[in-house]
């Protein structure tokens, strides 16, 4: 192994007990000195950015990669800032996420404590120097980075700056080391080091990340790609459409969350196309589709390459699945990364996404959650009246209606049986319902071997169930129990 990759391993593995053992406020004012450092030398780090930039231009880098490689005066104020907000997060260090005591009195508790040595390595994006020294190090981790070699003189520069400015906040510089070296042998080794590093993470294309994982013996955490889909249904507004479509497209094409793909109800194709095409042309955006797409607005034919591709450039493909299984088929393809829908209908999005799971980072609806909380609201207040009025049976199967009605569009109806108390007000509600159309109450109660003299008690139990239903239902989201993490 390389001498000097492997002093830089000895190295961080000395440093990691030093920063576990900082306080939060050394930590913060650390950071702090780092933000106003790379404000403070962004000139030079601009001199060492445009070094690279000339070399990639003569490689003959696509415009993406090189939008990911440039920095500007503001791009470095946005990682300044960037440093600034870790040092206002709460310090992760000491966390106590679960506390149990045995009934002999011992108490076990499971906290959060540092990782150790983390190692990253990802592609030419100069910005990842900053973010990643910041997160490991608001967590008390040393980090060794390798960045990709078009940015090794922009990295060099932030991850210098960085150190000297948190030495003269007292912190060893080997909290952040980078390994400055191009030759592909020294990152082969690098993933080999588990006897220094605890943790590697790639964040990069697929091809970086499929590298990393199947050549390390480092514990690594598997970072997805940014393969990111649109989806219109036919109820939603074009006009909103076309602007949300062109921003993700074509505000930075270098991101990884901007749009590769786009897939269009076929029922608003002839309106939504030739509007967005129109759009995209005047910026520059080659339009690659199918069959269908290419007779709208005739634009060139997509390769089945062109169904998954990250282009990271001025090009975007189209698809136009005719049916709903077909969309369904389309969004559950491995291949996609990420996927956004634009939804006005909220029953568009029970019958064709809730009920079969599709893994969408968004879904957007016109359902305002503050105006659905109301509504639900609205309607346990009239039922409780009803109850309070003696009419227990009209006022359960109105509860049963609405709600069972309202989950179908906003919620999987599942989500209504959460709990055995859930399950066992959802069976009163039925019941009740039942003799409501029936007219005859006693005896479906008597299937339950209930006594219909006892009315009062049902009404108590229901008022109960009731109560503690919309207590579940409502409450807010901090108010419930965490997930318990491993």
């Amino acid at each position: 192994m390389d001498e000097q990759l492997m002093q830089m391993g000895k190295n961080a593995a000395f440093a990691k007990y030093e920063l576990q053992l900082l306080t939060s406020d050394q930590k913060n004012q650390a950071l702090y000195e780092a933000a106003e450092a790379l404000k403070a030398q962004s000139s030079l780090i601009l001199e060492e950015n445009s070094r690279d930039m000339v070399r990639g231009k003569e490689k003959g880098m696509s415009p993406g990669l090189l939008d990911r490689l440039r920095l500007t005066r503001e791009r470095i104020e946005g990682m300044a800032q960037g440093l600034e907000e870790v040092a206002q997060l709460p310090d992760p260090v000491g966390e106590v996420l679960e506390r149990i005591e045995r009934p002999n009195g011992l108490r076990i508790e499971k906290c959060r404590v540092p990782m150790g040595v983390i190692g990253m390595i990802y592609e030419s994006r100069p910005n990842v120097t900053a973010d990643a020294f910041g997160l490991c190090f608001k967590s008390g981790n040393a980090v060794i980075l390798k960045g990709g070699s078009d940015a090794v003189f922009s990295n060099s520069a932030i991850a210098g700056v960085i150190q000297d400015a948190i030495y003269k906040s007292g912190i060893t510089r080997d909290a952040l080391q980078l390994i400055k070296s191009t030759d592909r042998e020294i990152t082969r080794q690098f993933m080999g080091m588990k006897e220094y590093v605890d943790l590697l993470i790639p964040r990069g294309g697929a091809g970086l990340i499929r590298s990393v994982v199947e050549n390390s013996t480092i514990p690594v955490i598997e970072t997805g790609t940014g393969n990111c889909h649109i989806f219109v249904d036919e109820y939603a507004d074009l006009e909103k459409a076309v602007s949300i479509i062109v921003n993700a497209k074509t505000q930075r094409i270098g991101v990884c969350n901007a749009c590769e793909s786009l897939v269009i109800h076929e029922k608003i194709v002839d309106d939504l196309l030739p509007r967005l095409a129109r759009e995209l042309e005047q910026r520059g955006v080659e339009i690659r589709g199918d069959q269908r797409v290419q007779e709208v607005i005739g634009c060139k034919p997509a390769a089945e390459e062109d169904y998954a591709a990250e282009y990271l450039d001025l090009i975007l493909y189209g698809a136009l699945p005719v049916m709903a299984f077909l969309l369904l088929g389309y969004l559950f393809d491995p291949r996609i990364g990420e996927s956004m829908s634009l939804w006005e209908n909220p029953a568009a999005i029970s019958s064709y996404l809730i009920p079969v799971g599709v893994v969408s980072a968004l879904q957007y609806c016109r359902c305002e959650e503050r105006m659905r909380r109301l509504f639900y609201a609205m309607c346990a207040g009239i039922s409780f009246f009803l109850l309070a009025c003696n009419h227990s049976v009209i006022s359960l199967w109105i509860m049963t209606c609405t709600l069972l009605t309202i989950s179908t569009l906003i919620r999987p109806t599942a989500a209504l049986c959460k709990n055995a108390m859930q399950m066992l007000f959802l069976f009163l509600l039925i019941i009740s319902s039942m003799g409501l159309i029936t007219n005859n109450t006693e005896l479906l109660l008597t299937a339950v071997h209930y006594d219909a003299e006892h009315s009062v008690c049902l009404e108590m139990v229901t008022a109960a169930g009731a109560f503690l239903f919309f207590y579940c239902w409502y409450r807010k989201p901090e108010e419930k129990k965490k997930k318990r993490i491993v």
